[in-house]
């Protein structure tokens, strides 16, 4: 799998769980979202909840990270942004993207075979620099978030971006 495919699986992921735990105050992943989202997204359900979770998740990291020289899982440079969305227009990759939210459990199960090993921490986490490998990085932030939902805290991973 490539690094830009684990970002948008990963995004969805931790949306998904941010949500169940209430790191943000979205629930577009919840059973009753569909009766809401489906006459006004008919055509493009798992898209939306996909976006609207995303949006919700960077303004929660925003708030506790800051804004800057800064990237985490839900702001990225606009390359990997352009990258991620094409994976999402594509039917196969949406699917593949949201493959593992049918449950708690098994989100969580996913989450933790895309995690390295880290030391878990609460709160904003600096992992890295933008210039190390992105699936590194992606993996050190898949730890803290897998971490950070099993012992009931909030974790929020990021790199420095020198640009």
């Amino acid at each position: 799998m490539r690094a830009i495919e684990v970002l948008a699986e990963l995004r969805a992921l931790v949306g998904y769980l941010g949500e169940e735990h209430g790191w943000w105050g979205s629930q577009f992943f919840a059973r009753s979202s569909r009766t809401f989202l489906m006459p006004v997204f008919p055509r493009s359900l798992p898209l939306s909840q996909y976006q609207g979770v995303t949006v919700a998740a960077a303004r929660a990291h925003d708030e506790r990270i800051g804004v800057g020289r800064i990237v985490h899982l839900f702001r990225m440079p606009e390359l990997h942004e352009q990258a991620a969305a094409a994976v999402l227009r594509d039917a196969t990759g949406i699917d593949q993207v949201l493959a593992h939210l049918g449950s708690r459990e098994e989100a969580m199960q996913r989450l933790s075979a895309l995690a390295y090993p880290v030391e878990p921490n609460e709160g904003p986490v600096l992992v890295g620099g933008w210039d190390e490998d992105l699936a590194l990085s992606l993996g050190k932030m898949a730890g803290h978030y897998a971490a950070a939902i099993h012992e009931n805290r909030r974790a929020y991973p990021y790199l420095r971006h020198a640009e």
